[in-house]
């Protein structure tokens, strides 16, 4: 099993007075249910997503709540939204309670925790698996990557910090950093869905996998988002919107080629978002509400499930190696409960930063190239951008496919402390635990 991150923290939470009503929500198949019952074997979990069970529970008064179930793990609860009016009873009425609730549906979920249960619970978001959990095994601990420590604190300090240890790991090469990079180009194919790491599965049962998730799990997620009695035109649209991962976002061109209008194509984003399969990254502008009105740009969340949407097997694309690079900044960051904002910035010259991170200290800025060897070129668009920014640039990175670690800050237009770093090294934790023996 893998080892996962919000493994302590979800314990720690539910033993907390804030956290005796916890609340875990997450895509399909990430691991929720699977987490909390090795955190909790002697809890009992009730499963709202069996019709005949469901109705035994929506019929039990507080009272019966309190005695029967003064602990418990409800998953799918948002199947039974009547239910968190009850619990909240049984909340105010006895303070020994402790429950763990769990679900898929953001929208049906959130909105019946707003509505109930508002300021009674704490809320947890769990994601597929990064790059050090999957790294990680029963007998290997998960250690935090290089992003991880830079991001958890953002400071000229903990600039100087990273670039300082970054360049030593690399001054150390090891077979840990072959396990790296192979794990990081397997979740360039494949993604971090936990059900695809067991020791029976192939990349041909990967992939079959990939593609039954899209039909099973996504189309009914979104049944219950959308309440479509015609799914046809809403899997179109997501189809297309795969294609165009790492894309500034044009409703109006979305809605054309998926034969719909573009309110309907604003509709259905909304609905792939709040069913966690995509990010819209907001355009950076100095004037905040301008962040609201400008294009954002489209990122799938897990590389392996876009994937399976678009049925692709081939070598991976530099969209595609943008969209994985966000997509683990994004999981990292929401692990190490990072107090930053994530952008993308266009510049009306057409100078592009693919991700621009802002803290209260300062910005990061980071291009993604799929690239095997740095060449001062691919940090041209980050050049003199501290002219634009309302706050210090403490760091600009280019995150690629080379084999060693590069500082730039020689290069013209660079004035201050920038690295160009490969992703494996970035995203991966030092873990002697090989691919091969790990998958095949």
């Amino acid at each position: 099993m893998k080892q996962r991150f919000l493994y302590n923290r979800v314990q720690e939470l539910l033993a907390s007075k804030r956290g005796r009503f916890t609340v875990l929500t997450g895509a399909r198949q990430v691991g929720k249910t699977t987490l909390v019952q090795h955190a909790f074997p002697d809890i009992p979990l009730l499963r709202f997503d069996s019709p005949v069970e469901r109705n035994v529970y929506v019929k039990m008064t507080p009272a019966q709540w309190i005695s029967q179930y003064p602990t418990a793990i409800l998953d799918e609860i948002q199947k039974a939204p009547e239910v968190l009016e009850t619990l909240k009873s049984c909340y105010d009425q006895a303070e020994h309670l402790k429950y763990v609730l769990l679900g898929s549906s953001q929208i049906m979920l959130l909105q019946g925790v707003r509505e109930s249960l508002a300021g009674r619970v704490a809320l947890q978001k769990m994601v597929a698996l990064t790059i050090p959990e999957l790294m990680s095994d029963s007998a290997h601990s998960t250690s935090q990557s290089q992003f991880m420590k830079l991001i958890a604190n953002v400071s000229e300090e903990s600039v100087q910090q990273f670039i300082s240890q970054i360049g030593a790991a690399h001054r150390q090469l090891s077979s840990n950093d072959a396990s790296s990079r192979q794990w990081f180009e397997y979740y360039l194919r494949f993604g971090g869905m936990p059900a695809l790491t067991h020791e029976e599965m192939n990349d041909a049962s990967r992939m079959e996998w990939l593609r039954d998730y899209h039909e099973l799990y996504l189309q009914r997620d979104l049944a219950d988002l959308a309440r479509l009695a015609d799914l046809t035109l809403f899997i179109t649209a997501q189809t297309i919107a795969a294609l165009r991962t790492g894309q500034t976002l044009q409703f109006s061109s979305l809605a054309n080629a998926a034969g719909i209008d573009a309110k309907t194509a604003k509709r259905y984003l909304h609905y792939l978002e709040l069913s966690y399969q995509v990010h819209l990254l907001r355009p950076w502008f100095r004037n905040e509400e301008k962040r609201l009105s400008k294009m954002s740009k489209l990122h799938f969340l897990d590389p392996g499930v876009r994937r399976g949407i678009i049925g692709r097997t081939g070598n991976v694309d530099g969209a595609e190696f943008e969209t994985a690079v966000f997509s683990e900044l994004y999981k990292q960051s929401s692990i190490a409960k990072a107090m930053v904002d994530f952008y993308h910035l266009r510049t009306s010259d057409g100078r592009e930063v693919d991700v621009l991170i802002e803290s209260d200290a300062g910005y990061i800025a980071i291009e993604c190239k799929l690239s095997e060897h740095f060449c001062a070129k691919d940090a041209r668009h980050l050049k003199n951008l501290q002219s634009l920014l309302d706050k210090p640039l403490l760091l600009a990175m280019v995150v690629n496919m080379d084999t060693e670690v590069h500082s730039f800050k020689s290069v013209p237009g660079i004035d201050c402390p920038a690295v160009s770093v490969p992703a494996w090294r970035l995203f991966g934790t030092e873990s002697s635990k090989s691919l091969q023996r790990e998958l095949f």
